[in-house]
């Protein structure tokens, strides 16, 4: 601690928690406490609503792209869009979600059951197409846009403004 000096301001793009942590401006009212007493999410707090194409989370944070809302992919921090907390998550594929695979024979089992030479689905289908990437190939992910290889398989994404 020799020659620090407790920083007594925030930068002019950062607000002020009252325990005098800095962060940024936007965090502000988003809905998550970002400062460590929670003093960014008052009781003052105009949260607006949602629009008509937005998914609104539990903790009432507005995700700007409904389509989210069942995914496979935690989008609201409180897990709100996704099973088992979201009762509209009913498919298959939403199933197992988080770090699980679903199985050919609708097993969920741990991702990282993958791939390990163990018939863990009790079907074979966590040890097919192991170590494949799907992304090196647009013909094969049909991925025009942002591809994520998996261990099996791989997941489409579209940047903003975009849909699948």
């Amino acid at each position: 601690q020799a020659g620090c000096i407790f920083n007594n301001t925030c930068d002019a793009r950062d607000s002020m928690c009252q325990n005098r942590q800095c962060i940024p401006k936007q965090f502000v009212c988003d809905h998550d406490k970002d400062c460590s007493d929670g003093s960014d999410e008052h009781p003052e707090c105009a949260y607006p609503t949602c629009g008509p194409k937005e998914f609104r989370c539990a903790n009432g944070r507005c995700l700007k792209n409904g389509h989210w809302e069942c995914d496979g992919d935690f989008d609201c921090h409180d897990h709100s869009d996704e099973a088992p907390k979201n009762p509209h998550c009913s498919s298959s594929e939403s199933k197992c979600n988080d770090s699980f695979f679903l199985c050919k024979n609708q097993n969920c089992i741990p991702e990282n059951l993958l791939c390990d030479n163990s018939n863990d689905c009790e079907d074979g289908s966590d040890e097919l197409n192991c170590f494949i990437n799907e992304c090196l190939n647009r013909k094969l992910s049909g991925g025009s846009q942002e591809c994520e290889d998996m261990k099996i398989g791989y997941k489409c994404r579209c940047r903003p403004g975009f849909r699948l």
